[in-house]
């Protein structure tokens, strides 16, 4: 699924780099997989150099971890840096929970996913989990790398 519009959505006006916007959305979302640049560049339907030109970017300033496995460099979101939880909550507050959801589970396998629990109420806090109920042919491994 390609997530590249025409009109920058909210999160890239905030950010001024649709580019950023893309990578955020992908590594601070919900899912806590790891992505090679290229499987970004293709999520995001960017350009590969100004993709991995910012992915160096965040990685410099700590923003997401990288680890290096031969010639392939995989990238995820630092949980344990201190503004992980606000631009982690900045994502699905501009992107949109449905949204988000909607793109990480586009995939084959996936028949029915919803929402359940104080998300789908409305109660939730800041601390509440998202409680998702995911019916299909997909492994629990398999449907971790989309959705974490």
């Amino acid at each position: 699924m390609n997530g590249k519009t025409d009109q920058p959505g909210p999160l890239a006006r905030i950010l001024s780099s649709q580019v950023r916007a893309e990578v955020f959305r992908l590594l601070f979302g919900l899912s806590e997989s790891e992505f090679h640049s290229r499987e970004i560049q293709r999520r995001s339907g960017l350009a590969f150099g100004t993709v991995r030109q910012d992915l160096k970017k965040l990685e410099q300033i700590g923003l997401v971890k990288a680890r290096r496995a031969g010639n392939r460099v995989y990238y995820r979101a630092d949980r344990g840096h201190p503004l992980y939880k606000d631009i982690h909550s900045l994502v699905l507050k501009t992107a949109g929970l449905a949204e988000v959801l909607k793109r990480s589970l586009s995939v084959d396998g996936v028949q029915v996913a919803f929402v359940f629990g104080s998300v789908a109420q409305g109660k939730e806090g800041a601390e509440s989990d998202v409680d998702l109920m995911v019916i299909g042919d997909l492994g629990r491994f398999e449907l971790s790398a989309h959705v974490a």
